[in-house]
């Protein structure tokens, strides 16, 4: 499944948990991360059974979509 956000291009795939992503145009965080260590990962999301429980003991903000879930 691919999809931007304006800023950014994502690609899923749908049963797998992984997401490639790609800035939509030069600069922001991204290019520049790119740019400084390459193509690594930034990020990992760790799997939650209950996530207003996880985010109201974490401190973390609302919930978005994140392809066919939220985070």
């Amino acid at each position: 499944m691919r999809s931007t956000d304006g800023t950014l291009q994502m690609a899923s795939f749908p049963g797998e948990p992984v997401t490639l992503v790609a800035p939509e145009t030069g600069g922001g965080w991204l290019s520049e991360r790119l740019e400084k260590f390459g193509p690594t990962p930034c990020a990992f999301l760790l799997g939650s059974r209950d996530l207003r429980a996880t985010r109201e003991r974490l401190g973390l903000g609302e919930a978005e979509s994140w392809g066919d879930g939220q985070v």
